[in-house]
């Protein structure tokens, strides 16, 4: 078998699959082999497919193919178990885990492992004499790294990256191609950045003067703390005089601003298109959803969830999920939203009394 580079595939048996994702339980045909993993339109008796709820069972079993093995959490098999067997014809064997999602992404990682083209420091890239790089760090062509700039143990800095007089970055990092890390910024272990983000931009910042606006100089810092990682075209602005800061294992999508002086919290998972304007308190695993907008000088709390398009101008407190703009609480936003829907009818019978002079 091969994959989409024509590189040989390994086929694994399933006993291989249960170590891999640490399955709870195996149930059905016990010598299935398998070499790849599917989407349903495609899939056959050597696919893994995963399953997150009994509607994906269901699509597959429309798709009229069985699968080699099915990857399914507890609950999904309890509902698969509850519907007679019916469901059980869609695949040779199922694998129980306790987190399907979980399982799929290792089952990818082995199936499909991935292999960073840069393999050494390159002659082609421009490296100031007193540049600290640490052991096995890769360094592709044409990367230009300033003064003063210190590289953790294994890290890999890709083609066209720029990096600043004095910064700082952890160990086991991936800088892709293109990417502008600005003067002094500091950048923890495990941090993945992609494609075109820069980070440490000046802040947007600037004071009328007599003759127009005056710029306020912008001396802080971003700080990237471990686990983090960026997308692309992403854009971190340095703090004016302090710093901002992404907090550990926080996760950006592509396209996100983030303003001077932002504190992110940890495990924080913001969506594409959001912009969070400056000086703003982000507390630990808040979810801020596609397009959504955080003014400037507020606090949101704790586990926040911030749903798509919604603007906050207030502070949040710990726990709320809104929506909306300005955004209220989620569950108050839907019955005004079923309000709105009715008002067309609502104003005709307004109109009537009116016209009877009921008003």
């Amino acid at each position: 078998m091969f994959d989409l580079k024509g590189k040989p595939r390994e086929v694994i048996t399933l006993s291989k699959v249960q170590e891999i994702v640490e399955a709870l339980n195996l149930v059905g045909e016990k010598d299935v082999v398998l070499s790849k993993v599917d989407v349903i339109e495609n899939a056959d008796e050597e696919s893994v497919i995963f399953a997150r709820d009994l509607s994906v069972v269901r699509k597959i079993k429309d798709n009229g193919r069985k699968v080699g093995a099915l990857i399914v959490s507890e609950r999904t098999w309890s509902d698969i178990e509850k519907n007679n067997g019916s469901l059980k014809d869609v695949a040779r064997a199922f694998v129980v885990v306790k987190n399907a999602d979980l399982a799929f992404a290792k089952l990818l990682e082995h199936f499909y492992p991935f292999e960073h083209p840069v393999k050494d420091i390159s002659s082609n890239a421009k490296i100031a004499s007193n540049v600290e790089i640490g052991e096995d760090v890769r360094i592709g062509d044409f990367a230009v790294i300033e003064s003063g700039v210190k590289i953790g143990r294994g890290t890999i800095i890709y083609p066209h990256v720029y990096i600043g007089v004095g910064v700082e970055i952890g160990e086991d990092c991936v800088i892709y191609p293109n990417v502008t890390l600005r003067e002094f910024s500091k950048i923890g272990n495990r941090v993945i950045i992609h494609s075109g983000t820069v980070i440490g931009s000046d802040g947007y910042g600037y004071t009328r003067a007599e003759d127009g606006f005056y710029k306020i100089p912008q001396r802080g810092r971003v700080v990237i703390e471990d686990d983090v990682e960026i997308g692309a075209n992403v854009t971190v602005d340095r703090g004016t005089f302090g710093d901002t800061v992404i907090g550990k294992g926080t996760k950006i999508d592509n396209l996100v601003h983030v303003g001077h002086n932002v504190k992110i919290g940890h495990e924080c998972l913001i969506v594409a298109q959001v912009g969070i304007a400056g000086s703003t308190k982000i507390g630990n695993r808040v979810k801020l959803a596609g397009q959504s907008g955080v003014s400037g000088h507020i606090e949101i709390g704790d586990d926040v969830t911030v749903t798509a398009k919604g603007g906050v101008i207030n502070n949040v407190p710990a726990g709320q999920t809104v929506s909306g703009y300005p955004a209220i609480p989620h569950m108050k936003f839907l019955r005004i939203q079923k309000v709105l829907e009715k008002l067309p009818e609502l104003f005709k019978i307004l109109k009537e009394l009116a016209q009877a002079d009921y008003l």
